[in-house]
């Protein structure tokens, strides 16, 4: 959901949230940038966040190039999902001018 800038920020700065090593690396959080849990160190965090996060977008820049069948597919819905958005309203507008021009023509019916 692209939320990785929330997740970082609950691991430095809630003191109980850990995650498990898959997600640290998800989200960039190795080597040094690892606190001991429980406790919490927002000046690491303040420290690496535009780090980790410029590390995330370049490792998710990447997924057109490794799956480009996937890339296209994902471009395919997110098109067709604005376009229906847009026939609806364009449907709805047409839909009052009716109502408006009947409104007009005949009077406001109650």
């Amino acid at each position: 959901m692209n939320k990785h800038k929330k997740l970082i920020n609950m691991y430095y700065n809630l003191e109980k949230i850990d995650f498990d090593n898959q997600v640290k690396q998800a989200l960039q959080i190795i080597d040094d940038r690892v606190i001991a849990k429980p406790g919490k160190d927002p000046a690491k965090y303040m420290q690496n966040i535009y780090k980790m996060v410029q590390a995330i977008h370049e490792a998710l820049g990447t997924f057109n190039q490794d799956n480009p069948a996937r890339y296209n597919t994902l471009h395919e819905q997110q098109h067709g999902r604005k376009q229906r958005i847009v026939s609806n309203c364009i449907r709805q507008n047409k839909q009052k001018s009716k109502i408006a021009n009947r409104d007009r023509n005949q009077g406001y019916r109650a």
